[in-house]
């Protein structure tokens, strides 16, 4: 049925009357331009459609749309046409009302009739395509409410003269302007890595297919777990857990470390290059990871949070040293320092 709509859609822009055999026809009245001066509003020329149900026989129109549309003869255009007109009938008899786009819609009426109500707003005439009703004011009209206007804007200028203003330098606002910069500047800063707490940080590169949900360990001990990069995966690692070395009477005296020399022996700077949930997937990190073999790989677990580190160092110096080189590798650029204390 979309189809037929649609061919008599096109002939009502080119021609007054378009007849569906068999069913009835679309004639299309002219209608002047016309003026509401009560609303003052204008409305452009137009084309009325109205709906005669006793034009019944077939002018040829649409059979001939339908054959330069399609590209077929007569008979197929005919057999086309009686097809979609079946459609349009069936549909009348089974609804009450039936749409036809934008020519307009049918319902029943008393005794079965047919009541047509074209679309509103659709001018089928091409002379007045595209213009649309619009509202004006009488001169007059306009003059009265322009002088209004005039008083109200006069009336507001001297209401203006109650306001006081307080000039105010614009070498004061760039000066308070900069000082704002400043402060704000002073915030943003970071600030160094031996002032902010270790825990709160988190390696950048965590390969993600062997990263889970699980419960982290509480266990609070710092365990290096010290592994070879050229181990298998199905190799056992060996957990080394370090302590302090004790001064046996065999072994010869040592001299006295200064106070200060052993406070700083008692951190350790690592290198991290990953931080995972538990022991369990840092080992499998480690053996699935190809790491360079000249690495001095292990695990620290500090407050139950789970690193890998690429080596560690007793002194700062050395632990900076190497994260600057380590970082210039790309598979490691993410890498850390981690201070245990």
């Amino acid at each position: 049925m979309q189809r037929i709509i649609e061919h008599i859609e096109r002939l009502l822009f080119l021609h007054d009357c378009v007849i569906i055999p068999g069913f009835g026809g679309f004639v299309l009245q002219e209608v002047p331009a016309i003026c509401n001066e009560a609303e003052h509003t204008f409305y452009p020329q137009g084309k009325e459609i109205v709906f005669n149900p006793t034009l019944k026989h077939n002018d040829g129109l649409l059979c001939e749309s339908y054959m330069q549309a399609y590209t077929i003869g007569f008979k197929e255009a005919q057999s086309m046409l009686k097809e979609d007109v079946d459609t349009l009938k069936s549909a009348m008899a089974q609804r009450n009302r039936v749409s036809l786009g934008r020519i307009g819609a049918f319902h029943k009426g008393n005794g079965d009739t047919l009541v047509f109500h074209p679309s509103e707003g659709e001018a089928f005439g091409l002379e007045s395509y595209g213009l649309a009703a619009f509202h004006l004011l009488p001169l007059q009209t306009i003059l009265e409410e322009g002088e209004k206007e005039a008083k109200l804007l006069e009336t507001s200028k001297h209401r203006r003269k109650d306001v006081y203003y307080i000039p105010v330098s614009r070498t004061f606002l760039r000066i308070a302007g900069a000082s704002v910069a400043v402060i704000l500047l002073f915030f943003i800063l970071s600030t160094p890595v031996k002032d902010v707490n270790p825990s709160a940080y988190t390696a950048g590169f965590i390969p993600g297919e062997i990263v889970t949900h699980a419960k982290q360990p509480a266990d609070k001990k710092v365990t290096p777990l010290t592994i070879s990069a050229t181990d298998t995966p199905k190799e056992k690692k060996e957990t080394i857990q370090e302590t302090p070395a004790l001064t046996t009477q065999t072994e010869p005296a040592k001299k006295a470390v200064p106070a200060k020399q052993i406070m700083s022996d008692t951190k350790k700077y690592y290198i991290v290059i990953a931080s995972l949930p538990n022991e369990g997937q840092a080992k499998k990190y480690l053996s699935e990871m190809k790491l360079p073999s000249t690495m001095k790989a292990g695990v620290v677990i500090r407050e139950g949070k789970v690193r890998v580190y690429a080596d560690q160092f007793t002194t700062r110096e050395e632990a900076e040293s190497y994260l600057s080189t380590l970082r210039t590798n790309e598979r490691f650029s993410n890498a850390w320092l981690f201070i245990s204390r």
